[in-house]
């Protein structure tokens, strides 16, 4: 599909590794904090070259420092992949 890996919570992909990065799911609960990280959404091209863009947006490197805020960040993108 994109060419990475998912992160899985009971079964669920609420995050992906690709390019090296780390991406994690984003809805409409969560995307504010991810604009205000002034963060993106991961994007790849399909065969084709079509751009296919994702609701996995990335992890900014600061947060990726932070264990607190990785956490919470991550439990709230759980959240939004739970639903």
């Amino acid at each position: 599909m994109f060419g990475g890996w998912g992160l899985y919570n009971d079964g669920i992909i609420f995050g992906i590794i690709a390019e090296g990065e780390l991406y994690f799911k984003v809805g409409d609960s969560n995307r504010t904090l991810f604009e205000k990280m002034n963060s993106h959404p991961f994007v790849y091209s399909k065969s084709g070259g079509k751009s296919v863009t994702m609701s996995y947006w990335l992890v900014p490197e600061e947060v990726m420092e932070d264990q607190e805020r990785l956490v919470d960040l991550m439990k709230k993108s759980i959240g939004v992949a739970e639903k």
